[in-house]
């Protein structure tokens, strides 16, 4: 994460969970999947996933300013920061002495986003002062759980979710005004108690992005969609400023990571590394991973055997 030397090229994916019912498990239940996750697969970092949390107002069935400003100030916002709390509590202690865990959160914008992108994009045109001040109080929200979370948890940093920048959403006025300051707000609000953030920013639905709205963002790590967006690891490392960078595999179903032998999935591994290090002059800063989440059913050995190939390297 520092972008020093180390014995291998670290390793980490993650996959939703969801129960015999097809539920995401809730509570406790929720960190007992994190760590048998992490007893199947021996990655080196545990992504606590946000499965099962909507938001921290009622998003459903608004349609004018007035009821998201209403919906957002009467939000159940103290239950939902505690719940999120209470996941990164409980699946940290139960990983504290194993593997180190990030928190997923989700952004403001993507929060606000539930309401429905036609709607959002309406309301936008109706009144944006008020949207952006609803907007303002979700990330206010979420600052203040990013505190609890990185000084009370044992959680390393915060693997934060960006979306927003699609190519066919805003232009880069309208992103500069309505989606980064809040992006920025949340990141630097997390730099404040940790180092080890993670930046994921998402190819939401196969959506091309402009990288360029995310390149000055300041997290210690960058992940995003390399498949999607065209940028490699390689290029990408050079792109971001020379930060750590995060994945190389395709996460979407029918990729390699889903079909492929195990010998073709090593061989991808050790091609991407080998990329990276012509590229770079080294492994430094190089964590391998995919574009985003694994969708199940997926065969966690999966996993593994990308994690065996840099071992044994």
């Amino acid at each position: 994460l520092r972008g020093e030397p180390v014995d291998h090229v670290p390793v980490s994916f993650w996959r939703h969970f969801r129960d015999e019912n097809g539920r995401p498990p809730m509570g406790k239940e929720s960190a007992q999947y994190h760590l048998k996750f992490y007893q199947e697969t021996g990655m080196d970092f545990i992504k606590i996933m946000y499965d099962g949390f909507t938001a921290p107002f009622e998003f459903q069935n608004i349609r004018t300013v007035p009821e998201l400003v209403k919906a957002v100030a009467d939000g159940p916002r103290e239950k939902y920061s505690q719940d999120l709390y209470e996941r990164a509590a409980w699946t940290s202690e139960l990983l504290k002495d194993e593997a180190v865990t990030y928190f997923n959160l989700f952004s403001s914008f993507m929060l606000l986003r539930k309401i429905g992108d036609d709607v959002l994009a309406e309301l936008l045109r109706q009144d944006k002062k008020s949207v952006l001040l609803a907007l303002q109080e979700i990330t206010s929200t979420l600052c203040r759980v990013e505190e609890r979370i990185l000084t009370q948890t044992g959680c390393l940093g915060l693997f934060v979710c960006f979306q927003g920048a699609e190519e066919a959403r805003f232009s880069d006025e309208e992103y500069d005004e309505i989606v980064r300051p809040a992006d920025l707000q949340i990141l630097e609000t997390a730099n404040r108690y940790s180092q080890y953030n993670i930046a994921h920013f998402c190819a939401w639905d196969g959506n091309k992005n402009v990288l360029s709205r995310w390149r000055g963002y300041p997290a210690g790590t960058v992940n995003w969609a390399a498949y999607i967006d065209g940028l490699s690891l390689a290029q990408g490392k050079a792109y971001f400023g020379s930060r750590s960078v995060l994945g190389g595999f395709d996460n979407r179903v029918g990729s390699l990571l889903y079909l492929g032998t195990k010998e073709e999935i090593q061989q991808e591994a050790r091609r991407l590394a080998a990329e990276y290090r012509r590229e770079q002059g080294g492994l430094e800063g190089l964590i391998l991973g995919a574009d985003c989440s694994i969708l199940p059913p997926f065969e966690l050995e999966r996993f593994r055997w990308v994690r065996e190939a840099m071992w044994e390297d």
